[in-house]
């Protein structure tokens, strides 16, 4: 078993301590985190005082402390900072060390009557797969940031598709305000293909632009970072949580995309992303450091259709 909290694994004699009726957090977790009883439905809860607290409209003194469960059944998505255990979904049970699944993370928005009608719909989907979130550069009330579990390519295809019909049919859009990231999981990398892709997503910038419509220079949510030769792949001092490259315990997020309403645009950029990582795997980082920007890009263009053909991706 696993971290609700931090994603680790409990061992059989590790302590941990039950939380929201079924979810468990490691010892450690446990002292550093503020537990909380759920003023709803009275079980403890890993709580945070702005963010999981249902409000009362009509009087301020009638707000509650809420555990992530009681907050989404009353605002139909989670809190920004709920992190349940991954669900990995692989063809067979693929290993992941020799099977790369990504998770992604669309942030959307649509007038308060049609977010509501998508809230309600993407509910009705098993969380095993996907789950909304509130997050901070949204509305509250016309905002949702959709979530897969992380998935194969051929998994996520077909799964997203379906969410994007339902993206369309209650009209959610993106914004300037909304952005796209995806988390590849480290089982699959080594440090050397890490290192490769922080490097090409931090130097060649307009490619990426090219890619997911954000330049990274400077950006609010997902900015550019510049390292030393010795620092690609590694998280430093001036790492954090809105890098373009963002490092977490288990995934390597990559934020560098704007968000898009689109079904094809969205497909292209996600098998884009997969096709990285495999051009990752298979240069070394003096391939990448002696490129253009231009060069990368028409390289990685050429790549992408042969890793297309290769994968017989048709979906």
């Amino acid at each position: 078993m696993n971290c609700f909290a931090c994603g680790e694994y409990i061992g059989e004699n590790d302590q941990y301590v039950m939380i929201d009726g079924d979810r468990i957090i490691c010892h450690k977790c446990s002292l550093e985190n503020t537990m909380t009883i759920c003023d709803n439905c009275g079980v403890e809860s890993i709580n945070s005082w702005m963010d999981y607290i249902i409000y009362d409209e009509d009087d301020d003194y009638n707000d509650i402390f809420a555990c992530p469960t009681c907050y989404k059944k009353h605002y139909g998505r989670y809190p920004h900072d709920y992190k349940p255990n991954p669900i990995f979904h692989s063809l067979f049970n693929s290993d992941r060390k020799y099977c790369l699944h990504i998770g992604v993370e669309l942030e959307l928005e649509s007038n308060d009557f049609d977010c509501n009608k998508y809230t309600d719909a993407m509910n009705n989907i098993s969380e095993d797969k996907f789950y909304l979130k509130m997050d901070g550069s949204l509305s509250n009330e016309c905002g949702a940031e959709t979530i897969s579990n992380p998935m194969i390519l051929p998994i996520a295809l077909k799964e997203w598709k379906k969410v994007f019909q339902i993206i369309n049919k209650y009209d959610m859009c993106s914004n300037e305000d909304t952005g796209l990231h995806f988390h590849l999981d480290k089982e699959y990398l080594n440090d050397r293909q890490i290192r490769n892709i922080d490097y090409i997503v931090n130097t060649f910038t307009n490619s990426i632009e090219k890619l997911g419509g954000r330049n990274i220079v400077n950006h609010r949510w997902a900015s550019q970072l510049n390292k030393s030769v010795n620092d690609w792949g590694i998280k430093t001092d001036r790492d954090y949580k809105f890098n373009a490259v963002n490092f977490t315990d288990n995934t390597i997020e990559l934020r560098c995309f704007n968000a898009t309403d689109d079904w094809f645009e969205f497909r292209f950029i996600m098998i884009a992303v997969f096709a990285l990582a495999e051009l990752a795997k298979i240069h070394k980082f003096s391939y990448f450091t002696d490129m253009t920007d231009n060069e990368f890009w028409l390289t990685f263009n050429k790549f992408i259709k042969r890793y297309i053909e290769k994968n017989n991706i048709t979906e």
